[in-house]
């Protein structure tokens, strides 16, 4: 795994399938280091669903409050 000290949060907004009810999701692969893991892009990177936090107003960004909380 890559170091926590230090390490920067890359927060990506992003417009998934179309009909996805998936909030966001964090890919563990990506916090590999790439000596280990040939794929990684060795960040701690949350993916946010755009369709979800911009559709529903007031709902959908505390929808995505809560999902960033776990």
């Amino acid at each position: 795994m890559i170091s926590g000290h230090d390490q920067q949060i890359d927060i990506v907004i992003a417009k998934f399938t179309r009909g996805s009810e998936m909030a966001g999701y964090f890919y563990v692969r990506n916090a590999i280091k790439r000596e280990s893991e040939p794929y990684s892009n060795e960040s701690v990177s949350l993916y946010l669903n755009s369709e979800e936090m911009y559709q529903n107003g007031t709902y959908g960004l505390n929808y995505m409050r809560s999902t960033m909380a776990h």
